[in-house]
Order: structure tokens, then sequence, then C-alpha cells
């Protein structure tokens, strides 16, 4: 398992719109499985899943996105990595390591 955390800023819909496209344009492998939103006038949030079939460690990973906005241009971001066991330990977590360094490149 990877993960990252970053507080960023802007309007969460568009920086999730964002990470989104680009996520799909820089791994060749990567799909888009589903998303969710929710919220009211004074916090929104949004998940969302990715999946991306690894070369190197010949293997999938999963990422889950979470994005927090409490009203105002602050956007909490964390993204969980998983995937990329092969058999029943979890010895190769390139995959895993790998999309969370793509998405760190995007913001």
């Amino acid at each position: 398992m990877a993960k990252l955390e970053k507080t960023l800023t802007g309007n969460i819909e568009e920086i999730a719109e964002n990470i989104k496209e680009s996520i799909l344009k820089v791994s060749y492998t990567a799909t888009f499985i589903d998303s969710c939103s929710y919220g009211n006038d004074s916090c929104r949030c949004t998940v969302m899943v990715f999946e991306r079939y690894s070369w190197m460690g010949a293997n999938r990973a999963t990422i889950t996105i979470t994005l927090f906005s409490e009203g105002d241009d602050s956007v909490k971001l964390t993204a969980i990595a998983s995937g990329g066991a092969q058999g029943t330990t979890k010895l190769n977590t390139y995959g895993d390591e790998k999309i969370i360094k793509e998405l760190d490149k995007i913001l």
C-alpha cells in the first residue's frame, strides 16, 4: 500500500476533473472505475477509483482518491493505492508506489 496526502487550492469539481483526465492521459493502462460526490453548501466530498496495469510488477494496482472541501478553496486530498500482490503475500509494491508517484506529479 502507498499513500499520498496533500492540501490543494481550487474548486473541488475542477480538481477532480483534472485528476481524472490527467491519470487517464499519463497511464496507458489506467481505467476509471467509478466515482461519487456528495455534500451541501458548507462541504463537499468526492471519491474516485482508478485501476492500472503495472508492467514492471506484472499485476494491477488500484488507487482510491478522496477529495474533501469545507466550502473554501482548500481541498484535502488522500490517495491510497492497493493491489500489486502476487500470491498470498504483499512482496511487490512497485505498482502501488508508481501510481502514487504519477498522481503526485499531476498535482
